[in-house]
């Protein structure tokens, strides 16, 4: 059997920077919400006594130390905390920083600012909070509702997306907006290291039998860079945790591609490696330079 390991994995720098940051801490804080979709990385931070992950801006009391997640939170939220005379950590992912920017951008001049991206994640609600005149969009369909129901004017929205938004899908939604004849300014705000997971992915799927994507099924990257194994790779696994696997089903490959989204820790994929070898003793390991 001859492994295959994405030169990617392991976390991207944001989150390895707000884990590290957090976990090395000493004095007692709370991070509010989870810095990462995934639970392994989450159940370490939460085995740290000084530790708390609370998900309620009211349980933040005046004076204490408060690690903002890597998705961001509600700037009315950042306000609440500036308020509480709170020492903030914030870990927001600078990549997140920059389309909240782009938001604040579009509310001081003025312009309705249409984001693509997931309503219900985190991330996104942190950068709408930015800009009252926010629309979000996440597919073909929902973007020419919109651009049919409400007559923009040609110059005043401007578009950006979620960080790890399928930059396939987002090209498709770009070209409906553009279809519209409207000088519109586009950013694609799409992080390069989840476009290089999936590109990677794609690549080294035509030379390989079997993908195997580790993740969190509640991480929006984990389920994008997944789709892409779905969508190349001869045979795609999922896997959440390495101590659930059912090693079974790799009895008859040969070739096999791991890769890990960016809230996976390094750890977690060396796991899963010493089990492979364990379960099939003679294996090949090789890692793309």
């Amino acid at each position: 059997m001859e492994i295959i390991l994405s030169k990617y994995y392991g976390p991207c720098f944001g989150v390895s920077s707000a884990f590290e940051e957090a976990i090395n801490l000493k004095k007692n804080i709370k991070i509010l919400g989870e810095i990462a979709h995934n639970q392994i990385l989450i159940n370490k931070l939460k085995s740290k006594k000084n530790i708390k992950i609370i998900n309620d801006i009211s349980e933040v009391n005046k004076n204490e130390t408060v690690v903002v997640r890597t998705h961001g939170i509600k700037i009315e939220y950042f306000n609440n905390l500036l308020s509480k005379n709170v020492n903030i950590i914030d870990k927001t992912c600078t990549k997140v920083k920059l389309v909240q920017k782009i938001a604040e951008n579009a509310e001081k001049e003025n312009k309705f600012f249409v984001l693509i991206g997931n309503s219900k994640h985190p991330e996104v609600i942190g950068i709408s909070s930015r800009c009252k005149n926010t629309f979000i969009i996440s597919n073909e369909k929902s973007a020419k509702n919109l651009f049919y129901d409400i007559k923009f004017e040609c110059n005043n929205f401007i578009v950006a997306a979620q960080t790890t938004f399928d930059s396939q899908e987002f090209e498709k939604i770009c070209q409906v907006i553009k279809n519209f004849n409207f000088n519109v300014k586009i950013y694609n705000t799409i992080c390069n290291d989840s476009l290089n997971r999936r590109q990677e992915l794609e690549l080294v799927s035509n030379f390989v039998d079997s993908s195997i994507v580790l993740g969190s099924k509640t991480s929006s990257n984990s389920k994008n860079l997944f789709k892409t194994a779905q969508n190349f790779s001869k045979y795609s696994v999922f896997v959440e945790n390495p101590e659930d696997f059912n090693f079974d089903i790799l009895k008859n490959k040969e070739r096999i591609f791991i890769t890990s989204a960016a809230s996976v820790l390094k750890e977690t994929v060396l796991d899963f490696l010493n089990k492979i070898h364990i379960n099939f003793k003679k294996i090949n390991l090789k890692q793309i330079i």
